[in-house]
């Protein structure tokens, strides 16, 4: 390798990770890309110039990405799914000369938004439109919460997680073998779900919130210090994903219900001053209002949709924080079809 190629370094991330590496070299084929991975993960490594294995303990993997820094100059350092272990060592790293991408400037932020009660409570002091939700730690406590949302749907989720691990919509009519055979719908019987809580020994503190049973959305975003620099909205359904990209200097969305999730999105990136890629979740509900659910900050899985929309995210990204010339292709609205593959954990 030519020491005058830019090189960027992927670090471990979730499901989207192997996508990140292919977009940057379709992008950008003259980036130098490396990638690291704590598993066994030959089709995530074998798509960079170098790929490197990370430490398995977390209290080994700064010093390990420091030696490798002092050892093999890095442009820009992307901190995949484990932004809020690298952010309080920014400074530390970045004396390497390397910028450092970990899809928030502020320590707290992570917190922030790893914890949806918290999330959700920001949100509110801020008027931003979320759903509301109680926070439970027993039995009883949710079933207090279920029936205070009498006459409406209702949903429960874990206050962390990811994967939409534990989230479960609750109707007091439904077969408990249909929630067994078909656990996709993600649809449980509310005496089942409530009596399962109750036993357990150490119960996990659980969000009691309404469904919102409006349109679901997924925006990816390209930020930096908040400022929103492009956007992948993807409106989900249940076998496609409508794509709509979108970047700062084109014309306005044709669609008022896009450019409401994305004037929400927009101001949920700014509240939380997010940096890099990072995915806001939305659903509207029945009046067709958008309502913040969560954001991650990490990319999504969904991040490679963007390509054939003309709108390649993490190309870009790459690009402005390095300050490179990146060919920009028509943008376009697409249908993609939804395939189901075996998810493998990171």
């Amino acid at each position: 390798m030519s020491r005058s190629a830019p090189v960027v370094w992927l670090l471990e991330g979730h499901a989207s990770q192997r996508n990140l590496a292919q977009a940057i070299r379709q992008g950008l084929p003259q980036v130098y890309r490396r990638v690291s991975h704590s598993g066994q993960r030959p089709e995530i490594l074998s798509e960079a110039e170098l790929g490197l294995t990370e430490p398995k303990p977390v209290d080994e993997r700064i010093p390990w990405v420091l030696e490798q820094l002092r050892m093999h100059p890095v442009d820009l350092l992307h901190a995949g799914q484990h932004g809020d272990w690298y952010e309080p060592h920014r400074q530390t790293i970045e004396q390497y000369g390397v910028q450092l991408i970990t899809g928030a400037r502020h320590v707290d932020t992570f917190a922030q938004l790893e914890d949806k009660a918290h999330f959700i409570r920001v949100c509110e002091a801020y008027n931003l439109p979320v759903t509301p939700a109680v926070t439970v730690q027993d039995a009883a406590a949710m079933q207090q919460a279920i029936d205070a949302l009498a006459g409406q749907p209702v949903c429960v989720k874990p206050v962390q997680g990811v994967y939409a691990a534990g989230f479960w919509r609750l109707v007091a009519e439904a077969s408990a073998f249909v929630a067994l055979s078909y656990p996709e719908q993600r649809l449980a019987r509310t005496d089942w779900f409530v009596d399962s809580y109750r036993q357990l020994s150490d119960p996990l503190p659980y969000l009691v919130m309404p469904y919102l049973d409006g349109q679901e959305y997924s925006v990816d975003c390209l930020c930096q210090d908040g400022s929103l620099l492009g956007a992948i909205i993807r409106s989900k359904y249940d076998s496609h994903q409508d794509i709509v990209p979108w970047l700062p200097d084109q014309a306005a969305l044709p669609d008022s219900a896009e450019q409401a999730v994305l004037q929400l999105a927009m101001q949920a990136v700014a509240l939380f001053a997010c940096d890099g890629l990072v995915n806001v979740q939305l659903r509207e509900d029945r009046h067709g209002q958008p309502h913040l659910l969560e954001i991650n900050a990490r990319p999504s899985g969904g991040i490679g949709y963007g390509l054939p929309a003309g709108l390649n995210l993490p190309a870009l990204m790459v690009a402005h924080w390095l300050q490179l010339e990146l060919v920009m292709l028509p943008l376009q609205r697409i249908r993609v079809r939804v395939v189901d593959l075996p998810l493998v954990l990171a």
